[in-house]
């Protein structure tokens, strides 16, 4: 009975002591990031009218809104997730409006926040 006992903790111990990293939790929202695409798409026409527009922009949001909760070991990439998490911020407050040269401003920013992680991080 004991070694019965001694095996199912070994094995319930082993399963719950896995956890997903932090680089793999990363990826996985990267890899969701479908509705950034579209956005580029639509943003190639400078159609900020665009009733997709603003569909995928939430969507670009909510999907990157997983990221809210990473602590990355370096402080670096740690950094520039605060700093999309800013810009993303800012831009969801002009999406409302109808102030389309605001937007597509915000809208840049939200892409140079994108792009400086990207060129440190691929």
């Amino acid at each position: 009975m004991k070694k019965l006992m001694l095996l199912g903790m070994a094995c319930f111990m082993g399963s719950a002591t896995y956890a997903e990293s932090v680089d793999d939790k990363v990826l996985a929202i990267m890899e969701e990031l479908g509705a950034a695409k579209k956005l580029k798409r639509l943003e190639k026409k400078k159609d900020y009218k665009n009733a997709d527009w603003k569909k995928y922009s939430l969507e670009l949001i909510e999907e990157y809104n997983g990221m809210k909760d990473i602590k990355h070991e370096e402080k670096m990439f740690n950094d520039f997730n605060v700093k999309m998490l800013k810009a993303l911020e800012d831009y969801k407050k002009v999406l409302d409006g109808s102030d389309y040269d605001a937007l597509a401003k915000s809208w840049k920013d939200v892409g140079a926040a994108c792009k400086a992680c990207h060129e440190e991080y691929k």
